[in-house]
Parts: structure tokens; sequence; C-alpha cells
């Protein structure tokens, strides 16, 4: 089952990205952000404090994919978007990336957004004060 390419994983605004890897498994396009859904880590939605609104749970990766069932497909938001292959970004014209809140909206993120507004959005117990104009309107 892990060799199959679920469309649900793919991102077809990246440019020809890849959808096996060299044993061919079926990559995903997207990863979870390490600070919530990471190593040790049982959260509960009323244990995120920030507000569910305001938490990044899942983004648009483009490149260094991994299998979509490969249990440790994380990284960090805080590194950037669009600024490291180990981190999240979506396709080169866009400017940002979509990422899945952990309310389940979908919101832009620019590659712009300050290093304090995205390390914010990425703790789901930082108690930081977030300004909603960093993100884009709900999808």
């Amino acid at each position: 089952y892990f060799k199959c390419v679920l469309p649900v994983f793919t991102n077809d605004g990246l440019p020809s990205p890849p959808l096996l890897d060299e044993r061919g498994f079926g990559l995903s396009h997207y990863a979870a952000n390490i600070r919530v859904l990471g190593p040790n880590k049982s959260l509960r939605l009323e244990d995120i404090h920030d507000g569910t609104s305001n938490t990044l749970l899942v983004g648009e990766v483009n490149a260094n994919f991994k299998p979509w069932g490969y249990p440790v497909n994380w990284r960090d938001p805080a590194r950037g978007i669009n600024r490291s292959p180990q981190g999240f970004g979506g396709p080169p014209s866009a400017g940002g990336a979509y990422f899945s809140m952990a309310d389940g909206s979908v919101r832009f993120v620019s590659e712009r957004i300050t290093p304090e507004a995205l390390r914010a959005l990425s703790t789901p117990n930082g108690g930081e004060e977030i300004d909603g104009s960093v993100l884009g309107s709900p999808r």
C-alpha cells in the first residue's frame, strides 16, 4: 500500500515534483509541525492554549520529500518558509506556503513573515500574541 501515490498527499502547484522515492514509496508534499505532532507529543485540542486557529499543524514542502506513510515526516516551521530544503515551502513563485491550522482551516503564510510571528504560530503553548494580519484568509 505504501508504494501507492495518493493524490491527496501531492501538490499540483509544484513544478514536476517527484511522486516516488528511490524505493518506490509514494511521496508526500506535506509535513507536520514538529512542535505539535513531533516526537513524544500527545496533545489534545484543549491542550493547544495558543488557540487552534493560531497554531500551524501541517504545511506544504517543496524539497526533501518523505513517503506519505513515513512516521516521522515533520519539520520545524520556525526555520522559515522557502529558506531551507529541510523546512516548509510552497511552489517557487507562490511567495509562501499553505498550512492547515489546528482548527482545520487552511491559511497562506508569506515567506516574508517575521521570525517572531512564525515562531509564535509554530508553538501550541507559547503564550505569544498573534496579529491576525500575518495569515491569509481561510480557504
